[in-house]
């Protein structure tokens, strides 16, 4: 069963204002249900060592498909950072890919590009108790540092 993530929004948002977003992630938190609920289409590059061989020959097939195109594990193969990327610069287009994985090689390689204006990070943690439906989400910390909101939040606060 699939629990709504937080997170969602956050994804939607940044592939309207870039080519990808990277989703950080620990192993075991929910990764490859999110990001197929919100790709169109998905490629794991770590199913196989064949497969993974042939991608390293190909790297460019791992590209294509329907978007927003879900690579997860994409680091196994760090080059396609720079093929995203790249692709993001080709077409000036929002709304690309979606990068997983649950390790991130980009702080060690010095030769990646950082992705800036094109690709946002994101982490995703464990299910927070308002996504496995313990509490109520009521207020959001973001709201409390943007005056338009803060009467809400005050009314909010004084019927807890």
């Amino acid at each position: 069963m699939y629990l709504e993530r937080l997170l969602e929004k956050k994804v939607l948002d940044a592939l309207r204002r870039n080519g990808a977003v990277l989703i950080e992630v620990a192993k075991a938190v929910g990764k490859t249900m999110l990001e197929q609920k919100m790709a169109s289409s998905f490629i794991q590059i770590d199913i196989s060592e064949d497969d993974i061989q042939n991608f390293k020959l190909n790297p460019k097939k791992v590209l294509e498909g329907e978007k927003p195109r879900c690579i997860d594990e994409w680091q196994i193969i760090p080059q396609l950072w720079n093929l995203v990327r790249k692709e993001i610069d080709e077409t000036q287009k929002n709304n690309l890919f979606i990068l997983t994985g649950s390790s991130s090689p980009l702080l060690e390689n010095k030769n990646i590009h950082s992705g800036a204006f094109r690709i946002s990070r994101l982490t995703l943690s464990t299910l927070t108790s308002t996504e496995k439906g313990f509490s109520e989400k009521k207020i959001d910390f973001k709201d409390l540092f943007e005056k338009k909101n803060s009467m809400n939040i005050l009314k909010t606060i004084m019927k807890i």
